[in-house]
């Protein structure tokens, strides 16, 4: 997961340089919680969807 997840963060960095950037949708629970707990949560560029069970 984390070479995967890392793989993404990066995505999103070079995309927000270009001036866009990477939304993540549909994502699993617990794969929320770990971009929430590592922080990439905040990553510019990167977006994540909330899940209908979160506020």
């Amino acid at each position: 997961m984390s070479t995967g997840a890392r793989k993404l963060v990066h995505t999103g960095l070079n995309l927000h340089a270009l001036g866009g950037g990477l939304l993540l949708a549909g994502l699993a629970p617990h794969i929320r919680r770990v971009m929430r707990v590592t922080g990439w949560d905040t990553v510019p560029g990167l977006q994540i969807e909330r899940g209908h069970e979160e506020p």
